[in-house]
């Protein structure tokens, strides 16, 4: 079967500034929810903290159905933890 668009939402520390493949959030961004909608592939991720500090990684959104949940945490070294749901 053909893998559909699908809704993904990131919790991310707030505030930050997150784009995903160069796209903004699709909603106005409220407590470090951001929502994207995206198809499966590798996707690139850049957080731009408060602190002025920029990360990237690369996500691999799988292929399927149903909206997909990502929380993105400080990790002990400054950089960022990646808890997928």
């Amino acid at each position: 079967p053909e893998s559909t668009v699908r809704r993904l939402t990131i919790l991310a520390p707030d505030p930050a500034i997150l784009t995903l493949s160069g796209e903004g959030s699709r909603i106005p961004v409220a407590e470090g929810v951001h929502v994207f909608s995206v198809s499966p592939g590798a996707m690139a991720l850049e957080v731009q903290t408060d602190s002025g500090q920029s990360l990237s990684r690369t996500l691999n959104i799988p292929a399927g159905y149903g909206p997909l949940l990502i929380e993105l945490t400080p990790g002990p070294d400054g950089g960022l933890l990646i808890g997928y749901f």
